[in-house]
């Protein structure tokens, strides 16, 4: 490729290279085959190439982003291709996910790279949805227990219509395709919604689990993931049952991976 000074082919030799090197989990290999890679898709504005392959490149971009390896571009592709994230980016911060939810210190949430406002009482009540869901681990929460959460005292029934219509509100306010709900379980899509304490959790799982076997550049790195992302108590002061609850324990992880 260089004798015919192809960048094309050189492209497509190093991204055969990052392929083979993922596969064989040779880290530093992949990291070199990658930056080599996509600097020569940056200048030359790829958009595509032989043989695209979503899957894969979506494991690619996601570890370009882990290796800050041609972040910006990596974002762009994403979006442009609109590709789903593997299930290993999944806390991953720089994936450019279409919901940020951030529950640390603070309550917030970014829609498509935007803040989303909140104002009046009817979108409160769909907040208080989002972030009860969130304190049950955003993963197959029954309607039981949310309706429970937040309607404690009221008829079944009655409790069941006010958060099916609490949620058609809260899916207006951060996308009807953020959070499924199957078998009378809701759950926030992993493909589309990125939320601070899924990653805080994984970082502090992998630390408190494997701390033995990992290397001191790994642990550091595991210790200012959590840094960074533990800023505050969970939802700062907001004093409902479920939020207290979930506050204590994610306390006491972040105290066990200190101790750790």
């Amino acid at each position: 490729s260089r004798e015919m000074r192809s960048p094309s082919m050189g492209y497509l030799c190093y991204l055969a290279q990052a392929e083979i090197a993922l596969r064989r989990g040779e880290e530093e290999a992949c990291r070199a085959a990658l930056a080599q890679c996509l600097q020569i898709g940056r200048q030359q504005g790829y958009r595509n190439h032989t043989l695209w392959d979503a899957e894969l490149m979506a494991h690619l971009y996601a570890k370009a982003l882990e290796y800050g390896i041609e972040v910006p571009y990596v974002q762009e592709q994403i979006r442009c291709r609109a590709l789903v994230p593997p299930v290993a980016a999944e806390s991953l911060d720089a994936w450019p996910w279409k919901l940020r939810i951030h529950t640390f210190g603070r309550f917030a949430l970014v829609r498509d790279g935007k803040p989303v406002k909140f104002e009046g009482r009817t979108q409160k009540r769909a907040l208080d949805l989002l972030k009860a869901l969130v304190a049950y681990g955003g993963r197959e929460v029954s309607e039981q227990k949310l309706c429970d959460a937040l309607w404690p005292g009221t008829e079944a029934d009655d409790a069941r219509v006010s958060l099916k219509i609490t949620l058609h509100r809260l899916r207006g306010l951060i996308g009807h395709e953020a959070i499924t709900l199957r078998e009378s379980k809701l759950t926030l899509d992993p493909r589309i919604c990125w939320v601070d304490t899924w990653g805080f959790e994984r970082a502090v799982n992998r630390l408190t689990a494997t701390a033995n076997t990992l290397s001191a550049n790994e642990i550091a790195r595991l210790g200012e993931r959590m840094l960074a992302l533990y800023g505050g108590s969970f939802l700062g002061d907001d004093e409902q049952a479920f939020t207290l609850s979930a506050r204590e324990r994610l306390r006491g992880k972040w105290m066990h991976a200190i101790a750790a």
